[in-house]
């Protein structure tokens, strides 16, 4: 760091005296406000020994410390725009959840109306995921990862799982599909080869060890090229010769068909639940926050004497769903019942014409220029993405406002800050907006927040 950036770090005290710490002070306990602001001159110190810029006056630092103490003391993730494009965002919690899809008081979790008696949290989705679906039972869980571990363990512990080498996949957070299977107790048998694996693969595989055919579907990613796989039909009557279960983790839970998205019209659409137990899984496991549209939560459902073997695992009530996570999944069902215009938000994201995008993305383009005429803004095309490993490698047409400014990182960076968080993209000299992913009611609070940066 030079010695003028050095000194253009104001004193702790100096920051202290301004309005804002002043506001900071009616509000939190002084050695917070404090150790904000000197955590606020630190990232600044870094930023500059790094040869970045970085405002430094007492003010700017004063509101990077309220920043750093409002975020702390909100207590928790909180709203959050999304103009990345991106429609399942890991990052920002995937699925859009709409607010009266949560129960936040006391409920009927798990008691009988009619009887009074206690009763069983399950109740609250499963005849809706037999509605929907067609299968004969179904069990609810934390996550997709802890469905598949629980179906192995309950199936398999101490004998072998049979999968196809190139479906060994990586998922979030460096979990690996080898040590789901290996955390259950059961044995991984490898077949085929990355690119190539056949029915007779399977077949030559099986032994008196052998509890199960496991089916992944690598939604994170696309085998293509020289490459042959074993469809789920064929798969199923490979293991139903041999008088095994196959378990099919499908991934992304999707109950539509993917090709209605526009841009994805000639991709090969994502395996449908419903479909992969016509074909003959007899457990299908897949997450409720990526194309179903929910709460992050895993579900396993087929046959109904394999499903209460599920149930019955001890490891069943360590990986069950919380009530939070059931209301929204079970509401988030039931939206799969009625007519598109009210699917759940995601869907409507996905599936939304390219001219309601368009009309969005103009209209905001009009409001800032009649509130911030000093801003550069223009309409482009783009692509959205359907995020959180769901079809990979596609892209649903969209458009975008861009915005010109001289300094895109910093100004991403203080959008995200905004109430609520405005997060969008930093290309070149541009701040990039995605309308297919903002919410017909945001427009206007994303124009607030693009005023509020344009007078800064």
């Amino acid at each position: 760091m030079t010695t003028e950036a050095a000194r253009e770090l104001p004193a702790v005290n100096a920051i202290l005296d301004t309005d804002e710490c002043a506001a900071l002070l009616s509000r939190f306990r002084r050695e917070f406000v404090l150790r904000a602001v000197r955590e606020a001159v630190a990232d600044a110190r870094s930023v500059l020994r790094g040869g970045g810029s970085v405002a430094t006056s007492p003010n700017a630092l004063a509101t990077a410390a309220a920043h750093r103490l409002s975020n702390l003391g909100r207590g928790g993730p909180r709203r959050a725009i999304n103009a990345t494009g991106v429609v399942l965002h890991t990052g920002l919690g995937r699925a859009p959840l709409p607010p009266e899809w949560v129960e936040a008081g006391y409920c009927d979790l798990e008691v009988s109306l009619a009887t009074g008696d206690r009763g069983d949290r399950q109740d609250h989705a499963r005849d809706l995921l037999r509605w929907l679906t067609g299968a004969e039972d179904a069990l609810v869980v934390n996550n997709n990862a802890a469905a598949t571990l629980l179906a192995v363990d309950s199936l398999a512990r101490g004998r072998e799982v049979i999968v196809a080498r190139g479906q060994l996949v990586e998922i979030g957070g460096s979990f690996r599909l080898p040590d789901v299977i290996a955390a259950s107790g059961a044995r991984l048998v490898e077949v085929g080869t990355t690119n190539k694996v056949r029915a007779d693969d399977y077949r030559r595989a099986v032994t008196e060890e052998t509890a199960a055919l496991l089916q992944v579907h690598p939604s994170n990613f696309r085998l293509v090229g020289f490459t042959e796989s074993v469809g789920t039909a064929d798969l199923a009557a490979v293991a139903h010769e041999a008088g095994l279960p196959l378990l099919y983790d499908v991934g992304s839970g999707c109950l539509f068909d993917t090709t209605a998205i526009p841009g994805l019209e000639h991709e090969p659409p994502e395996p449908r639940v419903e479909q992969a137990l016509t074909d003959g899984a007899n457990l299908v496991c897949f997450s409720g926050d990526k194309l179903l549209g929910g709460p992050q939560a895993g579900v396993v459902l087929g046959k109904a004497d394999l499903v209460m073997r599920l149930a019955r695992n001890p490891l069943a009530r360590a990986l069950r769903i919380d009530k939070l996570c059931l209301a929204a999944l079970s509401r988030c069902l039931a939206a799969h019942l009625l007519l598109p215009a009210d699917a759940p938000p995601a869907l409507r994201m996905l599936l939304r014409a390219e001219d309601e995008v368009r009309a969005d993305a103009d209209r905001l383009v009009t409001l800032l220029r009649e509130r911030a005429p000093e801003l550069d803004v223009s309409v482009e095309a783009g692509d959205a993405a359907p995020g959180s490993g769901s079809l990979p490698g596609t892209a649903a047409r969209s458009w975008r406002v861009a915005v010109r400014v001289e300094k895109p990182e910093q100004a991403a960076r203080d959008l995200r800050y905004e109430e609520p968080a405005v997060f969008g993209l930093a290309r070149e000299c541009a701040v990039i907006l995605d309308m297919r992913t903002v919410r017909p009611g945001e427009v206007e609070e994303l124009c607030s927040a693009l005023v509020k940066l344009s007078r800064r």
